[in-house]
């Protein structure tokens, strides 16, 4: 945000290299300094995308409703807001879960997110597991199971999520030959399964 405000502050010693147009793209990760900034910059027209609940950056809380007033300090007419709802990256049933999560921060957290339409896919696929009150002994004991060896076996399509880097120093033994991840790290990436550790546990 230093950076941002250097920015701001020093802008018009060189304002005559105005962008025509600008897109902009997971938008929910941005302070709104930073989308003030785009916007001053910007001669024309901005297009941004973005997912209020995908929200991963640490002292953001976003909301597209939250950036009306960014558009006055230029006299513009504050976008239309177009929300899609075909999620052609997950099947119904893991959009089901995330939906009923963001179902419970909505009741519990009504100001921190956009009130939107529910995704859906025309994937159907596995519904996903919720492991609950297992000892890590109970957890590798599963997955040993599926791996048939001592040690289970990860590989490139598999992947441990974790919130942040002190759940990552916490984990377990038996899952020191995965792939671990915060939140922050796998935005982005795909993997065939996915395993969520403490992730709700470790959330303040």
């Amino acid at each position: 945000m230093d950076v941002v405000r250097h920015v701001f502050r020093f802008y018009p010693t060189w304002s005559n290299r105005e962008l025509d147009y600008m897109v902009v793209d997971e938008v929910q990760d941005l302070a709104p300094l930073t989308i003030k900034l785009m916007l001053l910059v910007t001669n024309r027209n901005v297009f941004f995308c973005g997912d209020t609940a995908q929200t991963i950056a640490k002292g953001v809380s976003f909301r597209f409703f939250d950036m009306k007033p960014s558009f006055n300090f230029r006299s513009k007419v504050p976008p239309k807001v177009v929300q899609l709802t075909k999620n052609y990256r997950s099947h119904q049933k893991i959009l089901d879960l995330a939906n009923s999560i963001v179902d419970i921060v909505e009741l519990y957290f009504p100001r921190t997110i956009d009130t939107l339409q529910r995704e859906s896919s025309d994937i159907d696929g596995e519904k996903p597991i919720i492991l609950e009150g297992y000892s890590d002994k109970d957890l590798m004991g599963m997955l040993m199971n599926v791996s048939k060896s001592d040690v289970p076996k990860f590989g490139s399509s598999q992947v441990v999520i974790v919130r942040n880097q002190e759940t990552k120093n916490k984990l377990p033994l038996f899952f020191q030959n995965a792939l671990c991840l915060t939140v922050y790290e796998a935005k982005g990436l795909e993997f065939e399964d996915v395993i969520l550790y403490n992730f709700f546990e470790d959330s303040s």
